[in-house]
């Protein structure tokens, strides 16, 4: 279910249900990857897995696995080979959660198989990007409760790697629990500059990282929002460092974030990270041609303190 509000652009792509991946790339083609990069939210109400999720539902992870994925070793094999001897990987990251062997093997074969088969989705549904590369796919299985509106920021401040500028963002979520993933949404960071040129000095860095992290979710509370209930096994995609964004209510969730070559977008111009200046110029910004890492307030540090969710 969504519930738009008057005054935020509508940049919700709804598609109509499908049962396979497949017959959402044959239905609606390139139009998904345009749609992903004029910074709309493409929903999808039913994203086809094959899932034992009655098992998986029962799954809950401890608070400090929040965010875990493969960069933190969830994929990693459960045995191990030494010469013609096999044995069990005691050191396996999710081997204190799970002490049953029996238990830990069938929650990573599942893991796996949902990891595949989001890598595969993705290629399906974005065909123009030959390049994409799956970087980490987190299981978000603990509860998240009013997370405050935000768009992701990478860095702390700091300026990013030139390279990185190479490189569009595709992220991808799917809600495997029983019940809706309740979800907000908002501005699209040029709207955000615009508005909210006082919260923003006179010249910034070019840089989308640096903007991101100034863009406190302190400041962001108090603007309207469309919501977005996620059914079970539906999914949104979105640039979440260029759309503000919120989780109010979830329990389980797959979370895929990838990257491709900016040269294999549909539109290469339509990069935020080429973007950038003009959505700066727009709002009446400078670019400073020698940023300094950025500092928060003291006020703004506390509330991103207490409002962040905990990384992995």
């Amino acid at each position: 279910m969504i519930r738009r509000h008057s005054e935020v652009p509508d940049n919700i792509f709804e598609l109509r249900r499908h049962e396979s991946i497949g017959d959402y790339a044959r239905t609606y083609g390139d139009e998904i990857t345009r749609r992903y990069e004029d910074l709309n939210i493409i929903y999808i109400p039913y994203f086809p897995m094959d899932l034992d999720l009655e098992f998986l539902r029962a799954v809950t992870f401890p608070p400090q696995f929040k965010k875990i994925g493969a960069v933190n070793g969830i994929e990693k094999n459960l045995f191990e080979r030494e010469g013609s001897n096999f044995r069990f990987n005691e050191q396996h990251i999710l081997r204190g959660v799970f002490p049953q062997p029996q238990v830990l093997g069938y929650l990573q074969e599942q893991i796996v198989s949902a990891n595949w088969q989001l890598r595969l989705a993705l290629r399906q549904l974005f065909p123009h990007y030959h390049s994409l590369n799956v970087g980490n796919i987190t299981w978000r299985m603990t509860d998240t409760l009013n997370e405050g509106i935000h768009v992701d920021g990478f860095g702390g401040g700091k300026p990013q790697n030139p390279q990185a500028k190479n490189y569009h963002r595709v992220k991808l979520f799917v809600n495997i629990d029983s019940e809706p993933r309740k979800w907000w949404t908002s501005f699209t960071m040029p709207e955000i500059l615009k508005r909210h040129r006082h919260e923003y000095p006179e010249m910034v860095g070019n840089d989308l990282d640096m903007l991101t992290y100034r863009t406190s979710r302190e400041f962001l509370q108090a603007i309207p929002h469309h919501e977005i209930d996620i059914p079970p096994m539906g999914a949104v995609i979105g640039e979440a460092s260029s759309i503000s964004h919120a989780v109010r209510y979830g329990r389980r969730m797959v979370g895929a974030e990838c990257h491709c070559l900016v040269s294999d977008m549909l539109d290469p111009g339509k990069s935020p990270h080429a973007l950038l200046p003009t959505w700066l110029k727009d709002a009446g910004i400078g670019i400073d041609p020698n940023p300094k890492p950025v500092e928060l307030s003291a006020a703004a540090q506390a509330y991103e303190a207490q409002n962040a969710s905990p990384a992995a």
